[in-house]
C-alpha cells in the first residue's frame, strides 16, 4: 500500500515538474517575443537622416544650344546607420556583415514616387539618382578595415551603413545660364509641391550578421524630416531605439 501510495506521489511530482517547465518555458518565450535579444555584440547605435532636394539637368545639351534648360527637382533623404561594438559582450568578436532588406514604402508622398538607392560607386557625390543604382532584393555592407560606402563596406570593428530614399517626380523648372540657384529643399518651391505633398513612411529590416549570428530588427521612418522647403536642409539624429526588438535569426 505504502509502495502505491510512494509511486503515485512520485507520478503527481513529475507532472507538476513538467507543468513548471512548460509555464516557465512559456513564459520566458512570451518575454523573448516582448523583449527580444539583450546585450547584442554589436547594436544599432544611431540612424542620421538628411533631408534637401537638388536639380538634376534633363537636357544638358540644350544648354549649349538655347542657354536655357530644365531641372528635374528631387527630393532626397539621405540615411546613415551606425553600428557599434558591445565591448562588454563582443570580446573579440568581429562584424561579418550589415544588410537592409524588405524594404517597404508605407505610406507614398502626394506627389511623386519613392525609390531606394544604394551609393554611387563612381568619383564624385554620395549619391547618384539613376536606375544604376537602384536597390534590388536586398542592401549588404561586408565587413572590411574601415567603413567605405561606395565598395559597400563597413568596418569589422562597428561603422556606418547608408541608404537614401528619393522622390524624383516632383517636378520640373526651366531657368536659364545667368540664373544662379542653390541646390536645396527650397528648389521644391518652384515646384507646385507643398511640404505636406512631400511626406511619406519607410520601413526596411536591419540584420547584424557576427560570425555567423544574425540579430533582425524593422526600423519604421517618417520623412522627409524638418521643413526643408523653407530652410533648406533638415538633419534628425534618432538614438532612442527603445521601441525596437532585435531577434536571433537562421
Amino acid at each position: 500500500m505504502t509502495s502505491k501510495r510512494t509511486r503515485t506521489i512520485k507520478f503527481w511530482a513529475i507532472i507538476m515538474l513538467v507543468v513548471v517547465a512548460f509555464v516557465v518555458g512559456g513564459i520566458m518565450m512570451l518575454k523573448y517575443e516582448v523583449e527580444g535579444e539583450k546585450n547584442l555584440p554589436y547594436t544599432l547605435s544611431k540612424i542620421t537622416i538628411i533631408c534637401t532636394a537638388e536639380g538634376v539637368e534633363t537636357e544638358p545639351d540644350s544648354l549649349k544650344k538655347s542657354g536655357k534648360w530644365d531641372l528635374n527637382i528631387i527630393q532626397t533623404n539621405d540615411i546613415y546607420i551606425s553600428i557599434d561594438k558591445n565591448e562588454k559582450v563582443a570580446e573579440n568578436k568581429a562584424l561579418s556583415s550589415v544588410k537592409i532588406d524588405n524594404i517597404k514604402i508605407t505610406k507614398n508622398p502626394g506627389i511623386g514616387a519613392i525609390k531606394a538607392y544604394m551609393p554611387n560607386s563612381l568619383d564624385g557625390r554620395i549619391y547618384k539618382y539613376s536606375d544604376d543604382y537602384l536597390i534590388g532584393e536586398h542592401l549588404e555592407y561586408m565587413a572590411a578595415e574601415k567603413s567605405n560606402p561606395k565598395t559597400l563596406e563597413i568596418g569589422s570593428q562597428g561603422g556606418m551603413a547608408c541608404i537614401s530614399f528619393a522622390n524624383s517626380e516632383i517636378g520640373t523648372y526651366s531657368l536659364n545660364n545667368k540664373k544662379e540657384i542653390t541646390h536645396n529643399g527650397k528648389l521644391i518651391a518652384l515646384t507646385e509641391a507643398t511640404q505636406d505633398d512631400l511626406k511619406f513612411s519607410v520601413s526596411f529590416d536591419i540584420t547584424i550578421n557576427v560570425e555567423g549570428t544574425n540579430y533582425k530588427t524593422t526600423v519604421n521612418l517618417d520623412l522627409p524630416c524638418g521643413e526643408i522647403i523653407e530652410n533648406g536642409t533638415a538633419t534628425q539624429e534618432i538614438t532612442d531605439f527603445s521601441n525596437l526588438i532585435f531577434k536571433r535569426i537562421h
